[in-house]
């Protein structure tokens, strides 16, 4: 089994994301790439409860860093594989961040999913997540 983890730094009181990095976390080298799901949520600051509402959420722009390759879907793929127990490069450009919305009582949540794949044959991560390895064996975009 492949697996990974997600390490980000949030301010207090969460209005932006500073870093997000992620971890290898098996002894098999990987290709790793990160999905983004941005939705709002009601805060009740009287119980520090958190409702999930229904209302349009779109995620902020933000640079990233030439390690990492947007792909659909906010998708993005680190672009070499990982060695066991290893992290990625910084997904944020430097200086960079992903500032949240707050409006009326509501409070923008973005989660970051991550995804692991073993990295050979370079073959078994084109076809799984349709994207292209160069020889070099780094992603350089998704098939169309």
């Amino acid at each position: 089994m492949v697996d990974c983890e997600v390490q980000e730094k949030i301010d207090s009181p969460l209005t932006k994301k500073e870093s997000i990095i992620v971890e290898d976390t098996v002894n098999i080298d990987a290709y790793l790439r990160v999905r983004f799901v941005s939705y709002w949520v009601r805060v009740n600051d009287a119980t520090g409860g958190k409702e999930i509402v229904s209302k349009p959420s779109e995620m902020p722009e933000f640079e990233i860093s030439e390690k990492w390759i947007l792909g659909k879907n906010n998708t993005y793929y680190y672009k070499t594989s990982v060695s066991p127990k290893d992290f990625t490069e910084e997904l944020l450009a430097p200086g960079a961040v992903i500032q949240l919305a707050e409006e009326d009582g509501y409070r923008q949540v973005i989660e970051v999913f991550a995804e692991a794949i073993q990295s050979k044959p370079s073959s078994y991560v084109e076809n799984s997540w349709n994207v292209i390895v160069d020889k070099d064996g780094n992603i350089v975009g998704e098939k169309q």
